[in-house]
């Protein structure tokens, strides 16, 4: 009774002396209804701050401004504002009250120190200054930690995950939730949602005690590769006045697999052009579990190629801790480095498809790479000809090499000229030529049958030439075979004159081809055929010669 009598004599004083203060009072007691309010046994309200202002000071305190005017013995003109100066509040505050906003802020008056002077002869305040408490309302302010006792699990071992949830905040959490995320199963009796309800405010420290302490177990799958598995904890609540708040941390754990498999390709790093290079294969079960049905597919480069008819596809079991290896052989005929693609190998298990595919091992290819072409200069001649051959040596290989030509010729035809057995050292990226002259029957289709050749690189050729024809780097090959034609010839002597026609011999007529080695003892004689148009020759040029003398 005595604060509102007081605030009634400086409602009168202020009235008489000071129109604008008046004013200003009148202001403030329409808010008073407003703002003062005695707050709600529920708010719970932060740590208090206090504050010694003067008149027409202000002080921040989190979103708002807190200004004082108008001091009197016990009380003061309190105004709240926003922080863009916007009020919200004001009210005239006896020593011991408060003013309060929106259940947000509240400012209670401890205090008001007034000095009074002489100044003037006059006994006047010369200092005052007010003693206020402010406090913002109580907000929760969340935590969350999961935490395993132990990273690496097997399969069906348990998996204990700790969950700690605290509010280090200023107000209580309410309607507080917390769900576990994960592809993992908990045990019989635990489970990943739990109602928490209401988490009281514990702003003591970030390190005190967890507000809600939460063991759950969950259990280890079986799997055959090492998994990885993600458990992410969120909780979630309301402020006592709806807001939402929401905080979430994750934790990893690794299960090993109750099998693994494993799956390699190997291969020599360097061979040589033309000999056997061996690819091996190996499939590991490491685990307990057995597998059935595996499907491992392989597959070669082009320069590559597995013996005739060889598949490059195995399928087999793996009982547990079972090793699988197979090995088979390849050719090259191409110098160059080469990576071989990855084997892959297929299987299934509960259910499910697995691929796992191997390494790309490298293997470098060396040593000459050596074609020989046979070819003549003509394939049609006249009877008794002469046709010119050649023996065309090339290498695209990386090493020079020694080539050795063996050829042969049919019954019949004669070596007129050159050999028929020649060596060739033959560079990387060189051609070399051998030629050799034959004479052929008087008719017929003759078909010149393949040389005989065998490589061997130049170094190998000097170092063990006595073990040549067994070195791993001889190789051994056919040139294609060539045909030739030989045309007779036909007199004819109508109207008095002698003509030559060349007329093809048909197809029936050909000479048997046998390859043997020279040298081949000649045959004497001719053949008949030869005789028959040796004596038609004769007698035709005969007759015509005596015509043309009687004519003269």
């Amino acid at each position: 009774m005595k604060c509102e009598s007081m605030r009634e004599n400086v409602k009168e004083i202020m009235t008489r002396a000071i129109v604008l203060l008046g004013l200003s009072l009148l202001i403030s007691l329409f808010f008073i209804e407003a703002t003062l309010a005695v707050p709600s046994g529920d708010i719970e309200w932060g740590e208090p701050q206090v504050h010694f202002l003067h008149i027409g000071e202000s002080v921040v305190r989190g979103d708002y401004v807190i200004e004082a005017t108008d001091f009197f013995s016990n009380y003061a003109l309190i105004t709240i504002y926003d922080k863009d100066w916007n009020r919200l509040a004001s009210n005239v505050t006896c020593t011991g009250e408060y003013v309060e906003w929106n259940n947000s802020i509240n400012v209670s008056l401890l205090e008001v120190h007034t000095s009074i002077g002489n100044t003037s002869r006059l006994n006047v305040p010369v200092d005052q200054w007010i003693k206020i408490e402010s406090r913002l309302v109580g907000v929760p302010r969340l935590t969350i930690a999961l935490q395993s006792e132990k990273y690496l699990h097997t399969a069906g071992e348990e998996i204990s995950i700790n969950v700690s949830v605290r509010n280090y905040g200023t107000g209580r959490l309410k309607n507080a939730r917390l769900v576990l995320n994960t592809d993992l199963t908990p045990v019989n009796g635990d489970k990943t949602e739990y109602d928490l309800y209401e988490i009281a405010a514990d702003n003591t420290s970030e390190d005190n005690n967890p507000s809600e302490m939460i063991n759950v177990r969950f259990k280890a799958p079986a799997s055959i590769y090492n998994a990885t598995y993600n458990i992410t904890g969120v909780v979630t609540g309301e402020d006592l006045f709806g807001n939402l708040y929401r905080k979430e941390d994750t934790v990893h754990v690794k299960v090993l697999g109750s099998h693994r498999v494993e799956a390699h390709k190997y291969v020599r790093e360097r061979a040589y052009i033309g000999e056997k290079v061996y690819v091996t294969l190996s499939v590991l079960n490491n685990g307990t579990v057995s597998l059935k049905n595996l499907t491992l597919t392989d597959a070669l480069p082009k320069p590559l190629h597995p013996p005739p008819n060889y598949s490059l596809r195995w399928s087999f079991d793996l009982p547990p801790g079972a090793h699988k290896s197979i090995s088979y052989p390849c050719i090259a005929r191409s110098p160059g480095a080469y990576v071989l693609p990855p084997a892959v190998l297929n299987w299934e298990f509960n259910n499910i498809n697995y691929t796992l595919q191997t390494e790309r091992p490298r293997v470098v290819l060396s040593g000459p790479s050596v074609s020989v072409v046979k070819t003549a200069d003509r394939t049609k001649i006249p009877p008794n000809g002469r046709v010119k051959i050649s023996l065309v040596a090339t290498n695209t290989g990386d090493q020079a090499a020694v080539v050795r030509i063996e050829d042969h010729i049919p019954e019949g035809v004669k070596l007129v000229s050159g050999d028929l057995y020649r060596s060739l050292i033959v560079y990387q990226n060189e051609t070399k030529r051998h030629t050799y002259t034959l004479e052929l029957p008087a008719n017929g289709t003759i078909i010149l049958p393949p040389a005989l050749t065998s490589t061997t690189d130049l170094l190998q050729f000097y170092e063990d030439p006595g073990q040549l024809p067994y070195s791993r780097h001889n190789i051994r090959s056919r040139t294609n075979t060539i045909e030739l034609i030989v045309e007779p010839l036909e007199i004819s002597h109508e109207d008095g004159l002698m003509r030559t026609i060349v007329t093809p011999t048909p197809r029936p007529f050909v000479v048997e081809v046998k390859e043997t080695p020279l040298p081949v003892p000649a045959k004497s004689g001719k053949t008949p055929s030869t005789g028959i148009v040796t004596t038609i020759f004769v007698f035709v040029a005969a007759s015509s010669l005596t015509r043309k003398f009687k004519f003269k």
